[in-house]
Parts: structure tokens; C-alpha cells; sequence
């Protein structure tokens, strides 16, 4: 056997297939990898490029970067593929020695100055000079033929975002801007690091920079941009990022990691409107974006006692009535709704935390609560004649501010017995409940149970028709029996009878005039701009609402049996008519003599 040839390296490169593999780039990136080389040489203070059509044909493009730093520290590096001294270190730009020699490779003829070398390329091969002069820096000419009409325009507009911070970046002839940095902070990220020619991804600790820059923001390696991002602000960071081959662009995943890096630091600086954008929701699912931080966000978006619904109808209508905004899982991310279960924001971990969390004890009513439960019972009556209804005072207390009023339920083991318990320590006033929020509870309550007997849980329509039905019943029942003479002069078969509706109403309405005027202080033109004449044989009372002084235009509270509730109320020591679902004051005298 005879050797042929002996060599220390295993593999030659083909210099054409090395230009196939480059020639496609678009030339800004091309240009991109010998403006990175020029940023990485530390005592560079200035590059300076030149991009210029050759006249004649479009496609061909004359390149000069010039930099006035050190130089090549070794003269091999020019020529040599996956050679660079830039390997161990993530705060350079360069990657295993490849960017300058993609822009020879791709390129007709080139020359490369440095310190006192000249390497030159061209179609008869490689060429190295030894010059009799120090070279100051390192000058790059290329000419380029391009393998489709590119924009010169588009090239040069690339190259002027490459951001300009420690070093003047000029293109033709024209200073890039400085960055306007708003904001620098250290966070831990994912980088890329090469020891021994093995590629490894680590979390390094480096600095990042929130810039406002014009146009869509963009993440940039250390002021090279690399691509556009969903942030309302650029970022900037100081070391290598974890990008694909073409060097334009990230994995999402990896991206995101970058995205949480700002909203942890920048957070309560942007608006509502700019924390509501997909890139913030899909963060909410990632365990890389801190609890407290999620939690912050999502106050500041949805408001602080905000839930996210349930396919539960009643846990999320009890979550409402206990002061809680309840948000249809339907129009949020799934990342939400993972974060939002995770920490307990759902209806359902609410209530089953409320339950938890809630004493409740059974107390003796006083003289004055045991009236109110008379009275109760006795309205229940009206209402329930086959159903009975006990009422217990209780003391609950709670963890959320709105604690429970009053409740409703079927008695355990009594099919037509009912339990109403009434909590003391809430907003309701269990001694003296003549007022139109406690009256207002219990005609509430009351709606819950329908006429045959059934529970009616939810707040939906068939509770607010049983409720205006409970509410309209007790007022007609109530004003028909009121033993003031004012009201005796409109009689029960006046009102109810169809035939007479309208001659007994226009003189209810008459009566009740007088009544507005005489008993609760009305004067004559309020009173008469408050009650008008009805059609169709019906009651219809129509009343001008009020802030202060000035009465707005009116609006319909009471049609026939349609009740939705018209309701006197004591304005600081004067009555005046207002809007409720229960109209019930204007017979509060009969409920005591009764």
C-alpha cells in the first residue's frame, strides 16, 4: 500500500459549494457579518460603510467597511473557516469565524487591510501582501453580484437601525442615531456559547436595554437587529442570542423568556391597553414569569376582585353577587385561564375558599328581630299561601368585604317549609328594616323560590319575572288594603276591573297626586311632572329620575302587573319617587299597622 498524501486536516472545503451556500443571503445580511466582525474588535470607536451600485448593472454592488481599531490579531483568521478568537466569549457577536468569510464567499473579487497584511480574493484564488506600513484598522472591499435585484433602499434602511451606541455606525456618509435607552436592567437568558467548537446553550446574566426605537420594536444582539417582536418597546441585548442559522430570527419559546425579562422590570409602566396584547397573555401560562408579577398584570387589566368563570351557572352568579367581576372563560387565552386556576382566581376556588373560610352561627333574636321576623312572614304569606317560612337571625363573617345578607332554601326534610336566614352582621338592618335595601333583600329572597316550589338559583330571566311578579303582587295587595283615607278613594274594583281601569285610575292618579303633595312634601309641579295617565286599560306611572335638583327625562316603572318597581324614597328628610326592583315603600305605613 502506498501513501498518496498525508494531512493533519481531515476535510478541504470547496470554495464554490461554499458560495452556493452564501450567494442567496440577501446582500444587508451579508454586509450584516462584516459589521458584526468590525462592532466585536474592542478599541474600534468608529465603522464606516460604503454601499454603491455599480453603474451599468444593477445586480453588482460595491461594499467598504472600515473600522480604525487594532486589527486581525491573527492573519490566518481571514482565510479560515471556523477559525476566531471570539469562541469562549458570549458578549462577542461572531460565531465560530464564519461572518466575514460568508461576505468573501458570496462576493466576485475582495480585499481585506489589516495592520501591515493584504489578502486578496479574486477569480485567480488567494493572494496574501505584506505592506511596509501599518494598516490603521481593518478595511473591507467587496464587490457582490447579487442573485436577484435588490433594493439598495431597503439594504441601506436595514443597516441604519444597527443601533449606535459606544461607536459611530455611518452609512453612506450618514451617522446612525444614538439609541434612546429608557431603561437598563440584568436578567438571566438563554445565550450561546462555544468551547472547543462544541455549541452549547446556556443562562447567563446580561444586561438589557429598553429602547424607543421608530418604527415596529425589535429584539437586537448587541445593536444588530435581529427581528421584529410583540413588545411595545425594542430590547437590546448585550449578549449573543439564541438565533437560528440565518441569524434573523428566534424560537418562540426562547423569546418569550426575553418577553418575561421586560414585563417583570417594565410592568407598571405600560397601560392597560398595551398589557392586553397576545404576548403578555401567553406569558401568563409560562412558570418563567414570576406569580406576583402575573398577578399584578392581571389586576391591572381585569380589574382587582376579578374571577374567571366556570361552566357553573350558580358558583358564578354567587361569585357576582358577592361583589366579584366574573369573566367569560370563553374570550380569554388559555394561558389565562391556566394561570387564573392555578392561583385561584375561578369562580369555583373562590367559593369553595369562601365556604371554607366563612363562621356561621345561629343567635337569639332580640324583641325588635323578632318583628321583623313577623313581618316577614306575614309578607311571605302573601305570597306563599301552600309554602311556610322560618326565619333565622345568624351572625356570619367572612373574608371578602360583601359578606352574605340573607339566603333562601328548602328546609331539610320539610317538602313545604322554608328557611330565610338573615345575617346581622351585613348591611341589613335586622331591627328596624323598613328602609328600601332590607325590604328590597327580602322581596330578593322571596323571587328565589317560584310558585310551585322550586329553588330558582340563578339571577336569569325566570328569576327576574318571578321577582317583579313577588314585588307587583305585594304593592297592588298592599295599596288595595291601605286604610289611609287618601288611598281608600281609589277602591280595589276600580283598579282591578278592566272595564273601569281607566275612570278608577284617573282617579287613583288624582289621589295620588295629593298624596305625593300633601304626605311626602312634594310640591304640585314636581308631583304633577311625575305622574302621568296610562293606556290600555293599565297603570302606567312614568317618573323623572333626579340628581340633586335637576329632574331627567322620563322613564317607564310600572305597566299594569308588569312591575319592575316604583319606590319613594327618603332623599336626607324628603320623599321622592326613584327607580328600584321593588316598589314597596309607598305602603310601608300599612306593613307596621298590619
Amino acid at each position: 500500500m502506498k501513501t498518496l498524501e498525508q494531512s493533519k486536516n481531515w476535510f478541504r472545503i470547496s470554495d464554490e459549494g461554499w458560495k452556493s451556500l452564501n450567494a442567496g443571503r440577501p446582500l444587508h445580511h451579508l454586509v450584516r457579518e462584516a459589521i458584526q466582525n468590525a462592532m466585536d474588535e474592542a478599541t474600534a470607536t468608529e465603522i464606516n460603510v460604503q454601499i454603491k451600485q455599480v453603474a451599468g448593472d444593477y445586480n453588482y454592488f460595491d461594499i467598504t467597511i472600515r473600522d480604525n481599531g487594532s486589527g486581525f490579531a491573527d492573519i490566518k483568521a481571514v482565510d479560515t473557516v471556523f477559525m476566531s478568537d471570539k469562541q469562549d466569549d458570549p458578549k462577542k457577536r461572531g460565531r465560530l469565524g464564519r461572518g466575514l468569510k460568508e461576505l468573501i464567499s458570496a462576493s466576485e473579487k475582495s480585499t481585506i487591510a489589516t495592520k501591515n497584511f493584504v489578502v486578496q480574493f479574486d477569480a485567480d484564488g488567494r493572494t496574501l501582501q505584506q505592506t511596509d506600513y501599518e494598516i490603521v484598522g481593518t478595511t473591507v472591499n467587496a464587490r457582490i453580484k447579487t442573485q436577484e435585484n435588490h433594493n439598495l433602499f431597503e439594504t441601506i434602511n436595514f443597516l441604519e437601525e444597527i443601533l449606535s451606541t459606544e461607536k459611530r455606525i455611518i452609512i453612506n456618509g450618514k451617522e446612525n442615531k444614538k439609541a434612546k435607552v429608557i431603561l437598563e436592567y440584568k436578567a438571566k437568558l438563554p445565550t450561546v456559547v462555544f468551547k472547543n467548537f462544541i455549541i452549547s446553550q446556556e443562562e447567563h446574566e446580561c444586561t438589557v436595554q429598553v429602547i424607543k426605537t421608530d418604527g415596529p420594536a425589535k429584539i437586537f444582539e448587541m445593536e444588530i437587529p435581529v427581528q421584529e417582536i410583540e413588545t411595545p418597546y425594542s430590547l437590546n441585548v448585550l449578549q449573543r442570542l439564541p438565533i437560528t442559522d440565518g441569524r434573523d430570527k428566534m424560537a418562540s419559546w426562547e423569546l418569550q423568556k426575553f418577553y418575561a425579562s421586560f414585563l417583570e422590570k417594565y410592568y407598571t409602566e405600560l397601560t392597560v391597553e398595551e398589557l392586553s396584547f397576545s404576548w403578555v397573555k401567553k406569558l401568563m401560562g409560562q412558570w418563567f414569569l414570576s406569580r406576583e408579577v402575573k398577578k399584578a398584570v392581571f389586576n391591572k387589566v381585569f380589574g382587582e376582585n376579578t374571577l374567571i368563570g366556570t361552566d357553573d351557572d350558580f358558583v358564578n352568579d354567587r361569585a357576582k353577587q358577592l361583589g366579584m367581576k366574573v369573566l367569560d372563560p370563553e374570550a380569554l387565552g388559555y394561558e389565562v385561564k391556566e394561570y387564573a386556576d392555578s392561583v385561584g382566581l375561578t369562580t369555583m376556588k373562590f367559593m369553595k375558599n369562601v365556604q371554607e373560610n366563612t363562621e356561621t352561627k345561629t343567635v337569639e333574636p332580640t324583641q325588635k328581630e323578632l318583628k321583623t321576623i313577623e313581618l316577614i312572614k306575614k309578607m311571605w304569606a302573601e305570597i306563599n299561601k301552600t309554602f311556610t317560612l322560618e326565619v333565622i337571625i345568624v351572625e356570619e363573617e367572612c373574608f371578602i368585604k360583601e359578606a352574605k345578607v340573607a339566603c333562601i332554601g328548602k328546609k331539610f326534610c320539610c317538602d313545604n317549609t322554608y328557611q330565610m336566614d338573615i345575617n346581622r352582621k351585613s348591611g341589613f338592618n335586622t331591627e328596624n328594616p323598613l328602609n328600601p335595601y332590607c325590604l328590597g333583600v327580602i322581596m330578593h329572597e322571596f323571587a328565589h323560590v317560584d310558585k310551585e316550589g322550586c329553588i330558582i338559583e340563578t339571577h336569569e330571566m325566570d328569576f327576574v319575572e318571578r321577582l317583579e311578579y313577588v314585588a307587583g303582587h305585594l304593592l297592588l295587595k298592599y295599596a288595595k288594603k291601605n286604610h289611609d283615607e287618601d288611598f281608600d278613594k281609589a277602591t280595589a274594583s276600580e283598579i282591578e276591573s278592566k272595564n273601569g281601569a281607566n275612570e278608577g285610575f284617573v282617579k287613583f292618579i288624582a289621589n295620588l297626586d295629593e298624596i305625593l303633595v300633601n304626605k311626602y312634601s312634594l310640591t304640585k309641579s314636581e308631583s304633577s311632572r311625575m305622574v302621568e295617565y296610562s293606556r290600555n286599560g293599565g297603570f302606567l306611572f312614568k317618573v323623572r329620575k333626579s340628581r340633586g335638583n335637576v329632574w331627567r327625562k322620563p322613564s317607564v316603572y310600572w305597566y299594569g302587573d308588569y312591575h319592575e318597581g316604583c319606590c319613594l324614597i327618603d332623599n336626607g328628610g324628603r320623599w321622592q319617587i326613584n327607580n328600584s326592583n321593588v316598589g314597596i315603600c309607598i305602603i310601608v305605613d300599612t306593613l307596621m299597622q298590619n
